[in-house]
């Protein structure tokens, strides 16, 4: 781990993280009550915020392009509890960063896609047509710049995902239960 400008960043070959340092404390200021919130430092963490928002469409560009490709390599290498893990990993952080990024109805799509590979307890199970749906809903989704959560056509897409997601989930509780009977 290097450490740049005060943040330490873990430097792999397709992707970097950072770990900014915790500043939040000075965010603070201590009253008879307690802890209270500083407005000056919610102020200038949502100027930054606002400096940083122009690089939000490409950051989530990237998270998508992570998300598509542990999808392809599924389709390449087979389905194990590697690749589902890394196909979780990149849906969890775009339902994490999604609605930071202004993106919130792809982080909503992709909670549905995590809830789907989270509960789908068998790696050779993971119904891939689903995986492909939601996939291919977020990338039109951030491809389509569509911010917020008014676009009728998208909010029908994430509810509809999320109901086929609820039937299949249920389906497959049932025949693990059946097949325990058994």
């Amino acid at each position: 781990m290097a450490i740049v400008d005060d943040v330490a960043r873990e430097i792999f070959a397709d992707h970097e993280v950072m770990h900014p340092p915790h500043r939040l404390q000075k965010a603070l200021r201590l009253g008879r009550a307690g802890p209270a919130i500083d407005p000056d430092a919610i102020a200038r963490a949502e100027q930054a915020l606002a400096a940083l928002s122009v690089e939000f469409s490409a950051w989530m560009q990237n998270e998508v392009t992570v998300l598509d490709t542990a999808r392809k390599i599924i389709f390449e290498r087979g389905l194990d509890e590697t690749s589902k893990a890394a196909l979780f990993r990149a849906a969890h952080d775009i339902k994490g960063e999604g609605a930071t990024f202004g993106f919130p109805l792809a982080a909503r799509i992709a909670a549905s896609l995590c809830r789907l590979i989270d509960e789908t307890n068998l790696t050779n199970s993971l119904p891939m047509t689903l995986v492909d749906r939601h996939v291919d809903a977020i990338r039109a989704i951030v491809r389509q710049d569509i911010r917020g959560e008014g676009d009728e056509t998208g909010l029908l897409l994430a509810e509809r995902l999320e109901q086929v997601t609820e039937a299949t989930l249920l389906k497959a509780r049932k025949q693990s239960t059946q097949h325990n009977v058994d």
